[in-house]
């Protein structure tokens, strides 16, 4: 092919010569920028693409703390739920905090009368269930239940420091139970002093399987 060129070349003139080797040029530089552009242009969406994928990954590892600390806390809080001593029982933890507090009783008249709180604030009507999530009939899965029981002071009042004394105890107790529901009455003779006409405990119970209605 090398022989044949060269004879080729060799039967033009000068000038033609100059025009040919000036055209093979030209077509040589032509293809080697068109693959020097090619290449580029993929190196450039690669580049590219690189660029976007650091960002994503960034972003996920921005993300993925909290997220990562918001399951464990979820995970933590069914495990509580699950295993809660109280989960049929959330009057137990309050009338012992009950017991724990002394009060100031009155009945009648204005002598306070040295008593514990669980002497005249009693436990009433029966435990109530009521499931968190409303299904469709005929419809099964895991279930939380809100389950509440009523507390009722009968007679009598208390000074307002030893009830608010006693809620605080309610608040402090490390478990999953909780004040849902306060009514107060102050004593009209003496407003230093409150009767506790209705106070509602309640927790919650967690249930693996739903039983269908």
């Amino acid at each position: 092919m090398n022989a044949g060129l060269s004879g080729s070349l060799g039967r033009m003139s000068p000038r033609e010569r100059t025009l040919v080797v000036t055209l093979l040029i030209s077509v040589l530089v032509l293809v080697v920028a068109g693959a020097v552009w090619f290449v580029r242009g993929k190196l450039k969406t690669k580049q590219d693409q690189l660029a976007k994928n650091r960002s994503t990954l960034a972003q996920i590892h921005k993300l993925a703390g909290p997220y990562l600390e918001k399951r464990a806390a979820a995970e933590a809080l069914q495990e509580r739920l699950k295993t809660n001593p109280d989960a049929l029982s959330p009057d137990s933890p309050v009338a012992n905090a009950a017991i724990k507090t002394k009060v100031r009783y009155r009945n009648s008249g204005d002598t306070d009368e040295p008593s514990s709180m669980n002497k005249v604030l009693q436990v009433t009507g029966d435990l109530k269930q009521r499931p968190l999530l409303q299904r469709p009939r005929g419809q099964t899965g895991p279930q939380i239940y809100r389950v509440d029981k009523e507390f009722q002071m009968r007679r009598g009042y208390v000074h307002v420091d030893d009830v608010f004394t006693f809620l605080g105890e309610v608040e402090a107790l490390d478990n999953l139970v909780y004040v849902s529901r306060l009514e107060l009455i102050r004593w009209t003779r003496d407003p230093d002093y409150l009767q506790i006409k209705t106070l509602e405990a309640s927790t919650l119970r967690f249930e693996d399987e739903e039983k269908p209605e």
